[in-house]
């Protein structure tokens, strides 16, 4: 078996800190990130603040300090300050600190946050916990404790992958007066999630949101979540007049990407500040409310939004599921098991009718054509595909290793526990298959696209033609036109072009370790070129530009490039734009990882 590629995705954050788990998500935040959003939200010397998850105390702390730097007393400070921790490790911690400070925060205990009720405050600070919805054992309880508490999310239904700090920025919600600031840092998944779509419709309806940040830079040591910063004030209540209403709706929020090596204390300077701003420092850009919509992507506002608007209105772009059908390459539910190195292979004797080579992961593939016949490492990743039942393997390896499987000790993939065999997994249980190893029945279903597209990009990209018909794995995403009659060169063309890697960085999530993980549901809706609109001598050109292309791919793909933009008919200045952007963009491939992380690349 081949050791399983690391899936962003799935990362979980790494506190550095043994006394606490994995589990309740905790990633510490540097204290200049917790002054910056403290400094914010809090403006009254009598203020009252809820920190949404307290940990060592970086917010309480930051919160007391800026109390008293608005006058009031070191007692009144203590007290104004409300919160929750529940591991009591970490609340050990948080309290042995502060007793060391000789002070003292009453309203702070070892406490859930969704069992405990605070007073209306004026702010919520903090930097809820990370934690992904595989690993929330209670995830029932709290989303109906959170539903009960917020009954403005019968509007705004959440879906069952919502990961658990947006049920506690919810819920800390209900305790923020109209009127009050909400300044949290975050994972920012929620931007292009679907389960980030609720997140946002809620926002819109309840907030006015006054900036979003974006950090090129680590954030958080050791963890792959990339970070944002969101500062909103809550808005004033449902009885609001029609001008209060326009007015909301003609709101601008502020979406600031700060490059490498701007610090916060200079990043201050700049919010609010609604022109549009490019330099080597910021980005900047103003949103209007009413053009943003919560089932878009909304980190392409960090990226590229006025070339991504030029796309989104040309005559030849369509959202892509009117173009292809795209899904996620096989699910095996069991990587580990299914997936074979050429040394497991011949460990475990497989007969070879039961072997099929795969395409698992877009770096295995340098080149972009996979062929059997040319692509003998790539051979090499193969997937035990076998679809009779046991009475027809009987004296097979193939058996045996079937067998062995059921006796294993698994882990189950995001929670702390373990089966016996790959048969007692849940997820496996729940797919109906005809035997639990049988992958020959769902293949034969479904097929095996020709286009394959990475889901994971890094610095390279590439779409790869399929032409030995390996199996897609879950780290692709198949490409499969509607409209048969277009020749696959052409699709190709337009795929492995600038503009296509452009829009798919632009809409991807990108994550603290540098990689660009492509969201199907956003790709689905994302706009780009339908061949079925081009003429017969722009067909032709492409083709002939990407025949030209997987001969001298090494070279690079200028020639397939202008083709392309010829083809689009963009101006100069367009595509200069374009280029510079999308460089840009695979930068961020190198500054949002660790050294670490680059190091391991290398």
């Amino acid at each position: 078996m081949i050791e399983s590629e690391l899936n962003p995705a799935d990362s979980r954050p790494s506190t550095g800190n043994p006394s606490l788990t994995r589990i309740n998500g905790s990633v510490y935040t540097p204290t200049e990130f917790a002054d910056f959003l403290v400094d914010w939200a809090v403006q009254q010397p009598e203020d009252l603040v809820l920190d949404t998850g307290v940990g060592p105390g970086i917010f309480v702390r930051a919160s007391y300090r800026r109390l008293i730097d608005l006058g009031a007393s070191s007692e009144s400070a203590q007290n104004q300050i409300y919160g929750a921790e529940i591991d009591p490790n970490a609340y050990a911690d948080f309290t042995e600190q502060t007793k060391n400070l000789s002070i003292f925060f009453p309203n702070i205990h070892n406490i859930d946050l969704f069992q405990t009720s605070f007073p209306i405050v004026d702010a919520v600070v903090g930097n809820p916990p990370y934690v992904r919805r595989s690993q929330i054992e209670n995830l029932e309880t709290v989303r109906q404790v959170t539903v009960a508490a917020n009954p403005e999310l019968v509007n705004f239904p959440l879906t069952r992958l919502t990961d658990l700090y947006i049920y506690f920025l919810l819920y800390a919600a209900v305790f923020l007066k109209p009127g009050g600031r909400l300044a949290v840092i975050t994972a920012d998944s929620w931007l292009n999630s679907e389960y980030g779509e609720s997140f946002k419709a809620y926002l819109k309806a309840n907030f006015s949101v006054e900036s979003i940040v974006s950090i090129d830079r680590p954030v958080f040591k050791d963890a792959q979540v990339k970070a944002v910063m969101l500062l909103a004030i809550k808005n004033e209540g449902k009885d609001q007049n029609l001008a209060l209403i326009n007015t909301a709706q003609s709101h601008v929020v502020q979406f600031l990407r700060v490059k490498n090596g701007l610090s916060l204390r200079e990043v201050s300077d700049f919010i609010p500040m609604i022109e549009t701003v490019e330099n080597t420092e910021i980005a900047n850009i103003g949103v209007s409310v009413a053009s943003l919509n919560p089932t878009a992507s909304w980190s392409v506002y960090f990226k590229a939004p006025r070339l991504i608007e030029t796309f989104q209105k040309h005559p030849l772009f369509k959202p892509l599921n009117e173009i292809a059908l795209t899904r996620i390459g096989l699910q095996t539910l069991a990587k580990e098991f299914f997936v074979l190195n050429s040394a497991a292979v011949t460990a475990s004797g497989i007969e070879p009718e039961y072997l099929q080579p795969t395409a698992y992961s877009s770096r295995f593939f340098y080149q972009p054509i996979i062929d059997p016949l040319t692509h003998n490492a790539q051979a090499e990743i193969s997937l035990f595909v076998c679809g009779k039942p046991r009475g027809e393997l009987i004296g097979t390896n193939a058996l045996q290793y079937i067998e062995e499987g059921e006796r294993k000790t698994v882990q189950v993939r995001g929670k702390n526990q373990t089966v016996i065999g790959y048969h007692n997994k849940e997820r496996i249980q729940q797919e109906g298959r005809p035997e639990w190893y049988d992958l020959a029945t769902d293949l034969q279903r479904r097929g095996r696209a020709s286009i394959l597209i990475p889901r994971l990009i890094y610095k390279n990209y590439m779409v790869v033609w399929n032409k030995g018909e390996f199996v897609p794995g879950e780290l692709f995403i198949e490409f499969i036109p509607h409209d048969t009659t277009i020749e696959l060169e052409i699709w190709l063309a337009l795929l492995n072009s600038s503009i296509f890697e452009l829009l798919l960085r632009a809409y991807s999530q990108l994550y603290g370790g540098g990689t660009y993980n492509v969201s199907p549901g956003q790709l689905k809706k994302m706009r780009f070129i339908d061949a079925t609109l081009l003429d017969s001598s722009s067909k032709q050109d492409l083709k002939r530009a990407y025949q030209e292309f997987i001969v001298n791919y090494q070279i690079g793909r200028d020639n397939l490039n202008r083709t392309v933009y010829q083809v689009l008919k963009l101006p100069k200045k367009e595509i200069d734009s374009l280029e510079t952007i999308l460089q840009d963009l695979r930068a961020l491939s190198n500054s949002c990882q660790s050294k670490r992380t680059r190091k391991n690349n290398h």
